[in-house]
């Protein structure tokens, strides 16, 4: 049975399904078969949970089999590193495969008697999150850079947040520093009508400690020094994703010890 109808029967279709739109041939076992890879056992899948597929619970599946499946993982389980590599690309490709499913990118057609007007309703009600998702934020579902990384940056790499979600974490710890002009202030490197001419003086864009160096206030070393305790003193990235309930400690904790492991590796094999 074929998900697509025969070549014949393609003119009774609308035309802006088949003009915008290409259409996606596969048997569906092969598809069943992909998401009985990605969703756990207890779920009964068929043709109406083809049908029913959302994107978001699609994206959610693949995290969650991915970090099961991710080869850095493989010293943990007692798996060899091939094993894991070929676990990891069959949820890729599982992926890959029900996500036009989920995002309604193809005219698929599991009723060869459908009406028109209920093909184009469907098709419209799963194109428009796809849409609102591709340009507002986005999942990384590459392979994972060959370098040393930050937590954040491993968490994203790792498909467990979004570039959004990454993006305001690194915003939430910058606010979590200490102004410079107060570092400042407090080991008496400037005064309070220094820092206040450096406002008025500062141009746009320009870092106060920038300006603070150009109108000869301080020191090269200074800034060094005052920027290495705003880093100190900053709350770890970490306390923004137990605090948005992204992560619990636990969970954070555990990606931790995998990204430290992963960089010592990493430092060994250089």
């Amino acid at each position: 049975m074929l998900i697509a109808i025969r070549e014949s029967r393609l003119k009774k279709l609308s035309k802006n399904c088949l003009t915008k739109h290409c259409l996606f041939i596969m048997h569906i076992p092969d598809l069943l078969t992909a998401c009985r890879l990605l969703f756990p056992s207890n779920n009964d899948v068929s043709i109406n949970f083809l049908k029913n597929l959302e994107p978001t619970s699609l994206k959610a599946a693949y995290r969650k089999k991915a970090l099961e499946t991710h080869p850095d993982r493989s010293i943990a389980l007692g798996i060899t590193e091939t094993e894991m590599e070929k676990r990891f690309k069959d949820i890729s490709s599982a992926y890959e495969l029900l996500l036009p499913v989920a995002c309604g990118e193809y005219s698929l057609l599991f009723n060869v008697n459908v009406q028109k007007k209920q093909e184009r309703k469907t098709y419209n009600k799963k194109k428009s999150p796809r849409r609102r998702n591709t340009k507002d934020d986005h999942y990384y579902t590459w392979h994972m850079p060959h370098k040393e990384l930050l937590i954040g940056q491993y968490l994203y790499y790792s498909s467990i947040i979004s570039w959004k979600t990454l993006s305001k974490a690194i915003a939430w710890q910058k606010k979590q520093r200490p102004l410079f002009g107060q570092i400042a202030r407090k080991w008496d490197i400037l005064s309070v009508l220094d820092i206040s001419r450096i406002l008025l003086e500062r141009e746009v864009m320009e870092k106060f400690g920038d300006c603070a160096i150009r109108k000869g206030y301080i020191t090269r070393l200074q800034q060094m020094a005052i920027i290495g305790k705003q880093r100190r003193l900053q709350r770890p990235i970490g306390d923004f994703f137990i605090a948005k309930r992204i992560l619990s400690k636990e969970q954070l904790d555990d990606f931790t010890r995998q990204n430290n492991l992963r960089n010592t590796r990493l430092k060994c094999k250089h």
